[in-house]
C-alpha cells in the first residue's frame, strides 16, 4: 500500500474531478500547472491543521547566540521544516513560552519540542492522509478546470468526509492522554 509518487497523488485529485490524469509533475497542460501551482501551500496547510502521526517528530534545541530585547532569557531557531509546535517539556507545566517568526523564546535552556514537520516525501505518507490531500488538490482546482460551482460542492464533501475518516484513524495510533486532576478542580468537587 502507499503511494511512490506525487504524480499518483495529482491523479488520484483529478480523477475526483473528473478529468484525464497526466503522465508526469512536467507535463505541458493547465492540470499540472494548476496542481504545480497549489501543491506546497495546500501539503503544509494540511499538515498543520491536524497533529499526523507520520509528520510528527522530537527535536532538541540549543539556544542561539542572541540575547533577546526583554521578556525572554532565550532565543531558539525553529527546525526549517517546523511547521506547528505541539508540545515543549518544560521544567513546570506553567512555564511561558512563546513562538515569535521562525524562533522560539523561552526563560530556559535546552529546549525539547514535539513538532509536526513538512515532509515532501510521498512516500511516507499515510494512506488516509493520501486520500486527503487528493481530495484537498481536487477542492483546490476543481472550479479552474470545470467553471462548475456545482462539482466543487460535492468534491468539497469528498474532502470533509476523507479528512474525518483520516483524523479518526490517525487518533487512534497512541495511548489516551491522561487527564490528572490539579488542587483547584478537587476543591471544586468538595
Amino acid at each position: 500500500m502507499g503511494v511512490s509518487s506525487a504524480t499518483e497523488i495529482y491523479n488520484s485529485a483529478l480523477l475526483k474531478c473528473g478529468v484525464e490524469p497526466i503522465l508526469n509533475l512536467s507535463d505541458d497542460s493547465t492540470r499540472a500547472r494548476l496542481l504545480n501551482a497549489c501543491a506546497t501551500r495546500v501539503r503544509q496547510d494540511l499538515l498543520r491543521a491536524h497533529p499526523w502521526s507520520f509528520a510528527k517528530t522530537m527535536v532538541q534545541l540549543a539556544a542561539t547566540i542572541n540575547t533577546p530585547l526583554f521578556d525572554w532569557a532565550y532565543e531558539f531557531n525553529l527546525p526549517s521544516d517546523c511547521l506547528r509546535v505541539l508540545k515543549i517539556d518544560t521544567p513546570n507545566p506553567n512555564e511561558p513560552w512563546e513562538i515569535m517568526g521562525k524562533q522560539l523564546y523561552a526563560n530556559f535552556a535546552p529546549i525539547n519540542i514535539k513538532y509536526v514537520r513538512d515532509i515532501v516525501d510521498v512516500t511516507f505518507y499515510d494512506d488516509n492522509f493520501t486520500e486527503v490531500l487528493a481530495w484537498a488538490y481536487a477542492y483546490e482546482i476543481i472550479f479552474s478546470l470545470t467553471q462548475v460551482a456545482s462539482t466543487r460542492e460535492s468534491v468539497k464533501q469528498g474532502y470533509k468526509d476523507a479528512l474525518a475518516q483520516a483524523r479518526s484513524f490517525n487518533a487512534q495510533e497512541g495511548s489516551t492522554p491522561r487527564v490528572i486532576a490539579d488542587d483547584w478542580l478537587n476543591r471544586r468537587r468538595s
